[in-house]
């Protein structure tokens, strides 16, 4: 009975990490097992334009994940295109994706177009958190269909289930967008590890007003420093690393860059 029992719970872990997509991850959303990859979820109006995969002016043929406008409708369009489910425990970035917009409409008012980490569920009625990772309709939107490339979007450390999520919000403007050539990476345990026997990163925690020094950096590093929802607070290639007074109290993540390694520590601001 118990080599049953212990049998049953193997082949539930093994199911449950054989789920994972493995990193770096990368999809041009071409083919139908990259597709596949991937779950629409329509929580607003049941409009007939939501995300699909077009075969229209695609960054790399033939297709790209894209969502036309809802114009003329009164019903509040809220779609969401949700990845497989990844494994940021340590952290990650979104290293490249190209983004087009056309169109006759700017965003405005509730208007979203934007990247978010799930976190707990693929399901947005179901998700435990969504963390804003990149929002694209913002004042440097530009619906002229022109393909820009955005890079670096940094991922949060986060444990459990989580996925990316790509979210198309408005009520009837008019708002062409397509998405393209995503590469995906996380961050290495081993990485996070090597940081504190190469580095020595002090004070931790740290004081509002104050510096980080970071002691046996190379030249050739730069460095990042990103609050909890992955927004970027600074950078710069010093040792002294400012911690601005007007940053609240919380977790804090310094990611050390060079052209061949990537290092992440947690940082406390008190």
């Amino acid at each position: 009975m118990r080599f049953y029992i212990f049998t049953f719970f193997i082949l539930i872990f093994t199911i449950q990490v054989a789920a994972q997509t493995p990193l770096p991850y990368e999809t041009g959303f071409d083919t139908t097992e990259e597709q596949g990859d991937w779950t629409f979820f329509q929580t607003g109006g049941e409009g007939f334009y939501t995300w699909n995969f077009s075969m229209f002016e695609a960054h790399s043929a033939p297709s790209s994940l894209s969502h036309s406008y809802p114009v003329g409708g009164t019903e509040l369009t809220n779609d969401w295109m949700v990845s497989p489910e990844f494994n940021f425990a340590n952290g990650g970035s979104v290293d490249s994706l190209w983004m087009a917009a056309g169109g006759f409409g700017m965003p405005m008012g509730e208007d979203t177009i934007a990247l978010y980490l799930f976190v707990g569920s693929g399901d947005p009625a179901q998700a435990n958190s969504k963390i804003l990772l990149h929002l694209f309709s913002d004042e440097n939107y530009m619906n002229d269909n022109t393909w820009r490339l955005f890079t670096n979007i940094n991922i949060p450390a986060v444990s459990g289930e989580t996925y990316l999520a790509f979210r198309y919000q408005t009520t009837n403007n008019w708002l062409d967008v397509r998405f393209d050539d995503m590469k995906v990476s996380g961050v290495e345990v081993s990485n996070i590890n090597n940081i504190e026997n190469k580095y020595l990163i002090y004070p931790n925690p740290a004081e509002k007003g104050n510096a980080l020094t970071i002691e046996g950096l190379e030249e050739d590093f730069s460095w990042r420093i990103f609050n909890i929802i992955g927004k970027e607070m600074s950078r710069g290639s010093n040792p002294q690393v400012p911690i601005l007074n007007e940053w609240n109290v919380g977790v804090y993540f310094l990611e050390l860059i060079n052209n061949k390694q990537k290092y992440t520590q947690k940082i406390i601001l008190k």
